[in-house]
């Protein structure tokens, strides 16, 4: 979160017992305005001559809180590199992380998490899938890939990729198509692709034909 404020030292009360309210007031007033912009306040009082002190100590309490985010941001990535290695995670990290801040979008570690996965922006763990296909349409994890395959056998499955693939690439995935293990289920249980093959065979079936019978007529 971004700092909204900045540390005022009890010494500090001891270093203006001989000011004036007026003088105290100035002085408080240019501690927040330094702390907000950074920019040296005009004082003409006598509270001038104890700003550079108390700019000093405003500067050191800003540069601890500096280190700290950066240790804190650090830490983080070290916890999370061993989760996943996506480095989108590391870029919702703000890089003024601090102790007290809770991170969102990035999951609590509760167990060992084995394989190779991507953190969604939910905060869950996905497993990685792998592009199939000639156009690399067909996404799918190796869980998923096995299972069709002992379901439809490498023939039907490469048929069905194949035709998934091609049909997203030609029309941009006119079909919106997001969950290509379901997507290549269906091709299969509705045959999709197979009337076109059937059709294809069919007319080479009979251009075989029509040249057999003009060799057997002279």
């Amino acid at each position: 979160m971004a700092r909204e404020g900045f540390v005022v030292y009890h010494e500090i009360l001891k270093w203006m017992d001989s000011y004036d309210d007026a003088e105290r007031g100035r002085l408080f007033t240019a501690m927040l305005k330094y702390s907000m912009t950074g920019e040296d306040p005009e004082l003409r009082g006598n509270e001038r001559f104890l700003w550079p002190a108390i700019k000093a100590k405003i500067d050191e309490s800003k540069k601890s809180y500096e280190n700290t985010c950066a240790k804190n941001k650090k830490n983080i990535k070290k916890r999370y590199d061993k989760v996943s290695d996506d480095t989108a995670v590391y870029d919702r990290i703000p890089d003024d992380t601090t102790v007290y801040d809770r991170i969102p979008n990035i999951p609590t570690r509760t167990g060992t998490i084995t394989g190779t996965g991507t953190i969604t922006e939910t905060g869950t763990i996905r497993e990685r899938t792998h592009a199939h296909g000639e156009y690399g349409w067909v996404k799918l994890t190796d869980e998923q890939y096995q299972r069709l395959l002992t379901d439809l056998g490498q023939e039907e499955l490469d048929r069905c990729i194949k035709y998934v693939d091609e049909s997203a690439q030609s029309t941009g995935n006119r079909n919106k198509w997001k969950d290509w293990n379901l997507t290549v289920r269906k091709c299969h249980r509705d045959g999709w692709g197979r009337k076109k093959q059937i059709t294809s065979k069919a007319d080479d079936l009979s251009d075989s034909y029509s040249m057999m019978e003009r060799w057997a007529n002279g």
